[in-house]
């Protein structure tokens, strides 16, 4: 029984999975968030630089590029989340609750359909 233990305990201090598991995360987000910046008209490589990345997708949901920065704001980055989300599925034509829990809550998810989906990005769908 004290075998098991130290077993758990030992793989727990491991840093390497959760290493390997946040590298592939961010190579598929980044690869799918790439083929939504292309359907926008953006450098797809945009999406591969941290904060670069965020700061495109702000500038498509039409607002000023600056306001990334509301995401480093606690509460105010999770509201500012919503509504960047909201206003980029506008933007390629998906519904609010498209938008809502995939481009918001599930943004990997949304990228993942969005991405390589015959859907255009226009932004004369955004409300000024």
């Amino acid at each position: 029984m004290n075998t098991i233990i130290l077993a758990a305990e030992s793989s727990s201090q491991n840093p390497i999975p959760s290493t390997i598991g946040a590298i592939i995360g961010y190579v598929l987000v980044s690869i799918f968030l790439g083929k939504v910046f292309a359907k926008a008209g953006e450098e797809s490589g945009k999406a591969w630089v941290p904060f670069l990345n965020i700061y495109t997708e702000v500038k498509l949901a039409g607002y000023n590029g600056w306001t990334f920065l509301l995401y480093l704001v606690p509460i105010v980055g999770f509201v500012w989340r919503i509504l960047v989300g909201l206003r980029l599925g506008k933007a390629f034509g998906k519904s609010g609750v498209f938008s809502f829990f995939l481009l918001a809550w599930l943004s990997v998810i949304g990228y993942i359909i969005v991405g390589p989906a015959d859907s255009r990005c226009d932004r004369r769908r955004i409300p000024a």
